[in-house]
């Protein structure tokens, strides 16, 4: 019956959700843009109020992505902030972006993008590699209902993004998916989010690894210059 709705649901809208033509101008007009090694994504979850069961989207990355390691693995939808005329973009523009870029389905695109509107709260992780921090900021958008859960995880991945999988949290419980499932470091944010929030403790958390390290946290906001900051205090995760 969900799938029947979706179908209603889609067929009585006809308004096509589509990229901002502004963005699209002064980005083709921009005299540089970078790719920087920071990043902005989404925890896009659903709770059933009924169960208290989780589920969780997340994008598959493709054959072709960069590093070749990181192929087939799990990673929280989004991508990299740009540096554009040498200014970083603004991590929630960022992630408004890449929703555009990576999520085909105009209906679900404008679901994901209504409910990042109202949601300024993230989380950090730091990762640290030859001696430089990299930022990643994860907003978590929470879904409303299984109809809009459907919508969004079947929709179709574009801009040669990788396909959307469904998680949930006997997945990461029976160890079906673990911290090796992710790209980077997004395995130990997952593990102990889920711990954390859930109190599912598939794995121990990291210690200590090649290229990452937990260090006591810190509240750095030194790299969003482009709106003011602010005034909550978020969760930082350091790798």
């Amino acid at each position: 019956r969900i799938f029947q709705k979706l179908q209603k649901f889609k067929e009585s809208t006809k308004k096509s959700d589509t990229i901002d033509s502004k963005v699209i101008v002064a980005r083709a007009y921009s005299l540089k843009v970078e790719r920087s090694n920071h990043g902005s994504v989404a925890l896009i979850y659903y709770e059933n109020p009924a169960t208290g069961d989780v589920e969780f989207i997340f994008e598959e990355k493709p054959h072709d992505y960069i590093p070749e390691s990181e192929r087939g693995k799990l990673g929280l939808v989004g991508g990299a902030l740009d540096i554009i005329n040498g200014k970083l973009e603004d991590s929630h523009e960022a992630l408004m972006r890449e929703l555009d870029e990576e999520i085909e389905d105009p209906i679900a695109r404008k679901i994901l993008k209504r409910k990042l509107e109202r949601e300024n709260d993230y989380d950090l992780i730091i990762d640290y590699l030859e001696g430089e921090a990299y930022h990643t900021y994860v907003y978590k958008i929470k879904l409303d209902s299984p109809l809009e859960f459907a919508i969004i995880s079947s929709s179709r991945s574009a801009d040669n993004s990788g396909p959307l999988r469904k998680v949930n949290a006997e997945d990461f419980a029976g160890k079906r998916v673990t911290r090796d499932s992710f790209i980077f470091t997004q395995g130990d944010f997952m593990i102990g989010y889920m711990a954390g929030n859930y109190g599912v403790k598939a794995e121990k958390p990291v210690q200590d690894h090649e290229h990452h390290r937990l260090i006591p946290p810190v509240h750095d906001f030194a790299l969003q210059p482009a709106k003011p900051q602010p005034l909550y205090r978020p969760n930082i995760y350091h790798f």
